[in-house]
Protein backbone atom coordinates (compact mmCIF):
# COMPACT_ATOMS: atom_id res chain seq x y z
CA UNK A 1 0.00 0.00 0.00
CA UNK A 2 1.36 3.67 -1.00
CA UNK A 3 2.01 5.48 2.13
CA UNK A 4 -0.01 8.91 1.68
CA UNK A 5 2.71 12.07 1.75
CA UNK A 6 1.53 14.30 4.25
CA UNK A 7 3.00 17.38 5.48
CA UNK A 8 2.58 18.90 9.17
CA UNK A 9 3.06 22.26 9.06
CA UNK A 10 3.98 24.64 12.01
CA UNK A 11 5.34 28.00 13.69
CA UNK A 12 3.65 31.37 12.14
CA UNK A 13 4.10 34.42 12.29
CA UNK A 14 1.17 35.06 14.94
CA UNK A 15 1.07 35.99 18.93
CA UNK A 16 0.28 32.01 18.89
CA UNK A 17 3.75 30.40 17.84
CA UNK A 18 4.28 28.68 21.14
CA UNK A 19 1.02 26.97 20.81
CA UNK A 20 1.64 26.14 17.38
CA UNK A 21 4.62 24.23 18.22
CA UNK A 22 2.79 22.00 21.37
CA UNK A 23 -0.06 21.40 18.70
CA UNK A 24 2.14 20.17 15.70
CA UNK A 25 4.34 18.21 18.18
CA UNK A 26 1.20 15.93 19.72
CA UNK A 27 -0.10 15.62 15.98
CA UNK A 28 3.61 14.74 15.07
CA UNK A 29 3.78 11.72 17.97
CA UNK A 30 0.10 10.50 16.89
CA UNK A 31 0.81 10.08 13.45
CA UNK A 32 1.55 6.65 12.00
CA UNK A 33 5.06 6.47 10.38
CA UNK A 34 3.83 3.07 8.66
CA UNK A 35 0.89 5.19 6.95
CA UNK A 36 2.62 7.88 6.52
CA UNK A 37 5.17 9.68 4.59
CA UNK A 38 5.65 12.66 6.89
CA UNK A 39 7.09 16.03 5.90
CA UNK A 40 7.32 18.58 9.06
CA UNK A 41 7.06 22.16 7.48
CA UNK A 42 8.23 25.28 10.52
CA UNK A 43 7.32 28.78 9.27
CA UNK A 44 9.44 31.24 11.44
CA UNK A 45 8.03 34.22 13.90
CA UNK A 46 8.68 36.54 10.44
CA UNK A 47 7.32 34.29 7.74
CA UNK A 48 10.49 32.34 6.19
CA UNK A 49 9.35 28.35 5.19
CA UNK A 50 11.67 24.90 5.60
CA UNK A 51 11.41 21.59 5.77
CA UNK A 52 12.63 20.34 9.10
CA UNK A 53 14.52 17.21 9.40
CA UNK A 54 15.02 16.65 12.92
CA UNK A 55 13.38 15.28 15.96
CA UNK A 56 10.01 16.27 17.03
CA UNK A 57 11.07 17.09 20.28
CA UNK A 58 13.15 19.73 19.29
CA UNK A 59 9.67 21.16 17.85
CA UNK A 60 8.30 21.79 21.40
CA UNK A 61 11.66 22.88 22.65
CA UNK A 62 11.46 25.65 20.43
CA UNK A 63 14.66 24.36 18.99
CA UNK A 64 13.71 23.37 15.43
CA UNK A 65 15.48 26.11 13.33
CA UNK A 66 18.38 25.81 15.09
CA UNK A 67 20.21 22.09 14.37
CA UNK A 68 21.12 22.48 10.55
CA UNK A 69 18.50 21.03 9.35
CA UNK A 70 16.55 23.13 7.52
CA UNK A 71 16.12 23.30 3.94
CA UNK A 72 14.14 27.19 2.56
CA UNK A 73 11.13 25.85 0.57
CA UNK A 74 9.53 28.18 -1.55
CA UNK A 75 6.51 27.85 -4.21
CA UNK A 76 6.13 26.95 -8.10
CA UNK A 77 2.99 27.95 -9.24
CA UNK A 78 3.81 26.74 -12.83
CA UNK A 79 4.40 23.22 -11.45
CA UNK A 80 1.75 23.42 -8.48
CA UNK A 81 3.83 22.24 -5.61
CA UNK A 82 6.04 23.35 -3.47
CA UNK A 83 10.20 23.29 -3.86
CA UNK A 84 13.06 22.54 -1.40
CA UNK A 85 16.47 22.06 -2.04
CA UNK A 86 15.41 22.53 -6.20
CA UNK A 87 13.35 19.18 -6.13
CA UNK A 88 9.52 18.92 -5.33
CA UNK A 89 7.80 17.86 -2.63
CA UNK A 90 5.31 15.23 -3.54
CA UNK A 91 2.38 16.10 -0.71
CA UNK A 92 -0.76 14.22 -1.10
CA UNK A 93 -2.54 16.43 2.10
CA UNK A 94 -1.46 19.23 4.14
CA UNK A 95 -2.07 19.30 7.72
CA UNK A 96 -1.81 22.98 9.54
CA UNK A 97 -1.12 23.12 13.21
CA UNK A 98 -1.28 26.77 13.02
CA UNK A 99 -3.03 29.43 15.25
CA UNK A 100 -4.08 32.84 14.59
CA UNK A 101 -3.21 35.09 11.86
CA UNK A 102 -1.11 33.78 8.65
CA UNK A 103 -2.10 30.20 9.88
CA UNK A 104 -6.17 29.92 10.86
CA UNK A 105 -7.28 32.81 9.03
CA UNK A 106 -7.82 31.89 5.52
CA UNK A 107 -4.21 33.12 3.95
CA UNK A 108 -2.47 29.77 4.20
CA UNK A 109 -5.93 28.09 3.44
CA UNK A 110 -5.46 30.27 -0.35
CA UNK A 111 -2.16 28.62 -0.81
CA UNK A 112 -2.64 25.35 -0.89
CA UNK A 113 -6.21 25.91 -2.39
CA UNK A 114 -4.46 27.33 -5.02
CA UNK A 115 -1.75 24.48 -5.29
CA UNK A 116 -4.82 21.79 -5.60
CA UNK A 117 -3.29 19.99 -2.96
CA UNK A 118 -6.12 18.97 0.18
CA UNK A 119 -5.96 20.53 3.60
CA UNK A 120 -7.35 19.19 6.75
CA UNK A 121 -9.78 21.79 7.94
CA UNK A 122 -11.83 25.16 6.78
CA UNK A 123 -11.99 26.54 3.03
CA UNK A 124 -10.07 29.87 2.75
CA UNK A 125 -13.52 31.30 3.17
CA UNK A 126 -14.76 29.70 6.03
CA UNK A 127 -11.14 29.77 7.39
CA UNK A 128 -10.99 33.73 7.50
CA UNK A 129 -15.14 33.90 8.51
CA UNK A 130 -14.23 31.93 11.69
CA UNK A 131 -11.32 33.66 12.38
CA UNK A 132 -13.31 37.23 12.83
CA UNK A 133 -15.30 37.24 15.51
CA UNK A 134 -17.57 40.03 14.52
CA UNK A 135 -18.40 38.48 11.53
CA UNK A 136 -19.43 34.59 13.41
CA UNK A 137 -21.55 36.87 15.78
CA UNK A 138 -23.39 38.81 13.47
CA UNK A 139 -23.92 35.27 11.73
CA UNK A 140 -24.95 33.40 14.78
CA UNK A 141 -27.70 36.19 15.58
CA UNK A 142 -28.56 35.56 12.11
CA UNK A 143 -29.38 31.57 12.59
CA UNK A 144 -31.04 32.96 16.26
CA UNK A 145 -28.00 31.47 18.21
CA UNK A 146 -27.67 34.31 21.23
CA UNK A 147 -24.20 36.12 21.89
CA UNK A 148 -23.59 38.32 24.25
CA UNK A 149 -24.51 42.13 23.53
CA UNK A 150 -21.26 43.69 22.02
CA UNK A 151 -20.14 46.64 20.43
CA UNK A 152 -17.28 46.55 17.65
CA UNK A 153 -14.66 49.56 17.45
CA UNK A 154 -12.19 50.16 14.20
CA UNK A 155 -8.97 51.25 14.67
CA UNK A 156 -9.95 54.18 12.64
CA UNK A 157 -12.67 54.71 15.48
CA UNK A 158 -9.82 54.83 17.62
CA UNK A 159 -7.71 57.05 16.41
CA UNK A 160 -10.49 59.36 15.90
CA UNK A 161 -11.43 59.19 19.61
CA UNK A 162 -14.83 57.55 18.90
CA UNK A 163 -14.85 54.66 21.26
CA UNK A 164 -17.95 55.86 23.56
CA UNK A 165 -19.37 52.71 25.07
CA UNK A 166 -22.75 52.26 26.03
CA UNK A 167 -22.36 48.83 27.94
CA UNK A 168 -22.92 49.33 31.84
CA UNK A 169 -20.62 47.32 34.17
CA UNK A 170 -18.03 44.55 33.51
CA UNK A 171 -17.45 43.98 29.94
CA UNK A 172 -14.65 42.21 28.23
CA UNK A 173 -12.55 43.75 25.48
CA UNK A 174 -10.69 41.32 22.71
CA UNK A 175 -9.23 41.34 19.72
CA UNK A 176 -11.62 40.22 16.58
CA UNK A 177 -9.44 38.34 15.05
CA UNK A 178 -6.73 36.63 17.11
CA UNK A 179 -7.48 33.88 19.29
CA UNK A 180 -5.41 32.10 22.31
CA UNK A 181 -7.06 34.81 24.51
CA UNK A 182 -4.14 37.30 23.46
CA UNK A 183 -5.10 40.42 24.16
CA UNK A 184 -7.77 40.31 26.01
CA UNK A 185 -8.70 42.67 29.12
CA UNK A 186 -11.92 42.58 31.60
CA UNK A 187 -12.80 45.74 32.11
CA UNK A 188 -15.29 48.74 33.45
CA UNK A 189 -15.13 52.79 33.43
CA UNK A 190 -14.57 54.81 30.44
CA UNK A 191 -10.74 54.99 31.17
CA UNK A 192 -9.77 51.55 31.59
CA UNK A 193 -12.11 50.25 28.61
CA UNK A 194 -9.90 52.89 26.45
CA UNK A 195 -6.99 51.25 27.03
CA UNK A 196 -8.03 48.05 26.85
CA UNK A 197 -9.20 48.87 22.88
CA UNK A 198 -5.33 50.03 22.65
CA UNK A 199 -4.49 46.60 24.02
CA UNK A 200 -6.58 44.83 21.33
CA UNK A 201 -5.43 46.94 18.76
CA UNK A 202 -2.19 45.35 18.50
CA UNK A 203 -3.75 41.71 17.66
CA UNK A 204 -6.08 43.29 15.33
CA UNK A 205 -7.67 45.95 13.51
CA UNK A 206 -11.13 45.86 15.27
CA UNK A 207 -11.50 45.56 19.27
CA UNK A 208 -15.32 44.08 20.39
CA UNK A 209 -16.28 45.31 23.75
CA UNK A 210 -18.56 42.63 25.26
CA UNK A 211 -20.93 42.48 27.98
CA UNK A 212 -19.34 39.89 30.80
CA UNK A 213 -21.49 37.12 30.98
CA UNK A 214 -21.37 35.11 34.83
CA UNK A 215 -21.37 31.23 33.81
CA UNK A 216 -19.88 28.33 32.88
CA UNK A 217 -17.75 28.08 30.46
CA UNK A 218 -18.37 24.88 27.68
CA UNK A 219 -17.29 23.86 24.89
CA UNK A 220 -18.38 21.34 21.84
CA UNK A 221 -16.54 19.55 19.49
CA UNK A 222 -17.83 19.15 15.74
CA UNK A 223 -16.46 16.70 13.40
CA UNK A 224 -17.32 15.29 10.03
CA UNK A 225 -17.10 11.69 9.69
CA UNK A 226 -18.00 9.63 6.42
CA UNK A 227 -19.79 12.93 4.86
CA UNK A 228 -21.44 13.72 8.81
CA UNK A 229 -21.49 16.27 11.14
CA UNK A 230 -20.60 14.60 14.74
CA UNK A 231 -21.12 16.60 17.39
CA UNK A 232 -18.97 15.53 20.63
CA UNK A 233 -20.73 15.37 24.26
CA UNK A 234 -19.94 19.40 25.98
CA UNK A 235 -16.83 19.93 27.68
CA UNK A 236 -16.39 22.46 30.50
CA UNK A 237 -13.93 24.74 31.55
CA UNK A 238 -12.92 25.40 35.25
CA UNK A 239 -10.21 27.58 36.89
CA UNK A 240 -9.13 29.84 39.44
CA UNK A 241 -8.94 33.60 38.28
CA UNK A 242 -11.76 36.67 36.43
CA UNK A 243 -11.40 34.57 33.17
CA UNK A 244 -9.90 32.08 30.79
CA UNK A 245 -6.71 34.17 29.96
CA UNK A 246 -3.54 32.70 27.73
CA UNK A 247 -1.28 32.23 31.26
CA UNK A 248 -4.30 30.15 32.40
CA UNK A 249 -4.65 28.10 29.26
CA UNK A 250 -1.07 27.11 28.91
CA UNK A 251 1.16 27.45 31.65
CA UNK A 252 -1.42 26.95 34.79
CA UNK A 253 -1.78 23.22 36.07
CA UNK A 254 -5.31 24.32 38.08
CA UNK A 255 -7.17 24.58 35.45
CA UNK A 256 -10.27 21.73 35.18
CA UNK A 257 -11.84 19.56 32.43
CA UNK A 258 -15.11 18.26 32.89
CA UNK A 259 -16.71 15.91 30.29
CA UNK A 260 -19.84 16.35 30.14
CA UNK A 261 -20.63 19.67 31.32
CA UNK A 262 -22.54 20.49 34.92
CA UNK A 263 -25.29 22.44 33.12
CA UNK A 264 -27.94 19.60 32.38
CA UNK A 265 -29.15 17.57 29.97
CA UNK A 266 -31.54 20.68 27.99
CA UNK A 267 -28.97 22.83 28.18
CA UNK A 268 -26.09 20.46 27.11
CA UNK A 269 -28.53 19.43 23.91
CA UNK A 270 -28.81 22.77 23.05
CA UNK A 271 -25.43 23.63 22.86
CA UNK A 272 -25.10 20.59 20.80
CA UNK A 273 -27.49 22.19 18.72
CA UNK A 274 -26.27 25.08 18.07
CA UNK A 275 -22.42 23.82 17.44
CA UNK A 276 -24.04 21.71 14.73
CA UNK A 277 -26.12 25.28 13.26
CA UNK A 278 -22.74 27.15 13.05
CA UNK A 279 -20.74 24.69 11.96
CA UNK A 280 -23.09 24.78 8.80
CA UNK A 281 -23.68 28.24 8.45
CA UNK A 282 -19.63 29.23 8.94
CA UNK A 283 -19.45 26.71 6.41
CA UNK A 284 -16.67 24.55 8.32
CA UNK A 285 -14.82 22.05 7.13
CA UNK A 286 -13.46 18.93 8.60
CA UNK A 287 -13.39 19.90 12.16
CA UNK A 288 -14.21 23.01 14.82
CA UNK A 289 -14.48 23.50 18.03
CA UNK A 290 -17.77 26.10 19.47
CA UNK A 291 -17.34 27.83 23.02
CA UNK A 292 -20.48 28.87 25.05
CA UNK A 293 -21.22 30.30 28.36
CA UNK A 294 -23.74 29.11 29.65
CA UNK A 295 -25.43 30.86 32.97
CA UNK A 296 -27.34 29.75 36.55
CA UNK A 297 -30.41 30.66 34.55
CA UNK A 298 -29.55 28.51 32.10
CA UNK A 299 -29.38 31.02 29.17
CA UNK A 300 -26.71 30.16 26.74
CA UNK A 301 -24.62 32.70 24.89
CA UNK A 302 -22.01 31.93 21.90
CA UNK A 303 -18.78 32.98 22.37
CA UNK A 304 -16.59 31.88 20.00
CA UNK A 305 -15.46 29.06 16.99
CA UNK A 306 -11.89 27.83 16.06
CA UNK A 307 -12.06 26.30 12.87
CA UNK A 308 -8.37 24.72 13.61
CA UNK A 309 -8.67 23.72 17.23
CA UNK A 310 -5.66 23.35 19.20
CA UNK A 311 -4.42 19.42 19.87
CA UNK A 312 -2.19 20.98 22.81
CA UNK A 313 -2.18 19.01 26.04
CA UNK A 314 -4.81 20.90 27.31
CA UNK A 315 -6.78 20.86 24.46
CA UNK A 316 -10.74 20.47 24.70
CA UNK A 317 -11.55 19.39 21.25
CA UNK A 318 -8.85 16.34 21.24
CA UNK A 319 -10.42 15.32 24.34
CA UNK A 320 -13.89 15.88 23.94
CA UNK A 321 -13.27 13.07 20.78
CA UNK A 322 -11.51 10.83 22.64
CA UNK A 323 -14.57 10.65 24.60
CA UNK A 324 -16.16 9.55 21.29
CA UNK A 325 -13.89 6.77 20.60
CA UNK A 326 -11.46 8.42 18.33
CA UNK A 327 -7.94 8.75 20.31
CA UNK A 328 -5.16 11.29 18.84
CA UNK A 329 -3.70 8.38 16.25
CA UNK A 330 -7.48 7.14 15.02
CA UNK A 331 -8.43 11.15 14.81
CA UNK A 332 -5.48 11.93 12.87
CA UNK A 333 -6.25 9.47 10.90
CA UNK A 334 -9.47 10.45 10.55
CA UNK A 335 -8.92 14.53 9.98
CA UNK A 336 -6.37 12.89 7.12
CA UNK A 337 -9.18 10.80 5.38
CA UNK A 338 -12.01 13.11 5.73
CA UNK A 339 -9.50 15.91 3.98
CA UNK A 340 -8.78 13.80 0.92
CA UNK A 341 -12.64 12.57 0.84
CA UNK A 342 -13.97 16.02 0.92
CA UNK A 343 -11.48 17.36 -2.06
Amino acid sequence: MNKLRVCVIFGGQSGEHEVSLSSATAILNAMNYDKYIVYKIGITRTGEWYLFEGENGLVLEDKWLENGKNTPICVDFARKCLISDGKELQIDVAFPALHGDFGEDGRVQALFELLGIPMVGPSTASAATCMDKHLCKSIAMRELVPVAPYVAFSRRDFINGDTECELDGVVFVKPSTAGSSLGITRASGKSEIACAIAEALKYSNEALVEREIRGRECEVAVTEIDGQIVVSEVGEISYKGEFYDYATKYKSSKVKYKIPARIGEECRNLCKKYAKTLFKALGCHGHARFDFFVTKEKEIYFNEVNALPGFTEGSMYPMLMNKLGYDMPRLIDLLIGESVRNF
